[in-house]
């Protein structure tokens, strides 16, 4: 009875993904399935084709995984604005933010309001408009 040549390959694949080498697998495959070396070679060559298709397509889905894991561990992880602005209106009014007992110290507090002011653009600079400014040049002299 002829082994088909799928089943073939599929030992073969076995064998590569053990890490036996080529020497060793033709002996075992050309043993098993009676065949000459010239046949082994042709299923050998099929068999790492498939073999390196299975692992890019092993590769691909992983780091699509890892992809997907690392993005939802950033968003997870990372506080949007209105729960930093929450967080630090806490700190600022002298609440316990944590289990413990833990109030704010004034300083805590002084930086917690300062941060929101950042945070909210009370620190940003009053604009002049230059060109509506007049200039006026005073010449002279001045005598003592």
């Amino acid at each position: 009875m002829k082994a088909n040549k799928q089943i073939i390959i599929d030992n073969i694949i076995t064998e590569i993904e053990t890490g036996t080498p080529t020497e060793n697998i033709c002996a075992t495959i050309c043993t098993k399935f009676q065949f000459t070396e010239r046949t082994f070679y042709n299923h050998y060559k099929i068999a790492q084709q498939q073999h390196s298709l299975k692992r890019e397509a092993i590769k691909t889905e992983l780091m699509k995984v890892d992809t997907q894991f690392a993005i939802e561990a950033r968003t997870s992880e990372i506080l949007n604005s209105n729960e930093r602005k929450i967080i630090l209106s806490q700190i600022a009014r002298g609440e316990t933010i944590s289990e413990g007992n833990n109030i704010p110290l004034w300083g805590d507090r002084i930086r917690a309001i300062a941060e929101l002011n950042r945070m909210e653009g009370d620190y940003s600079p009053t604009k002049i408009d230059f060109e509506q400014v007049e200039i006026k040049v005073i010449t002279g002299m001045i005598v003592t």
